[in-house]
């Protein structure tokens, strides 16, 4: 008997408030935003252990990840510099709040 992959597709913020559901279920899930495809949630058995993962495909992994957040920086005209004063100015700010 075959088994039957199952697909949903959610809105960002729909997405956002079903993450626990998520990550106990084994469904693959298509997120968009404005009927655009913006995401795509892939499960993984709870079984794998990262750090078994092969290096390869954990140094893979990081690299595409990398290369799609500088790329998408870039097309927002966003520099280190800027992330970097404005983490700070958030730490400031929360440990400010904290008393």
């Amino acid at each position: 008997m075959s088994k039957v992959l199952k697909i949903e597709v959610e809105g960002v913020r729909q997405f956002r408030a079903s993450v626990p559901k998520h990550v106990e279920d084994q469904d693959t899930v298509f997120v968009t935003r404005h009927g655009h495809l913006r995401g795509v949630y892939l499960p993984v058995k709870k079984e794998i252990d990262v750090s078994k993962l092969p290096k390869e495909l954990r140094l893979a992994l990081f690299r595409k990840t990398g290369e799609e957040l500088r790329s998408h920086l870039r097309k927002l005209g966003v520099t280190e510099r800027q992330i970097l004063e404005n983490y700070g100015k958030w730490r400031k700010a929360r440990r400010a709040a904290r008393g």
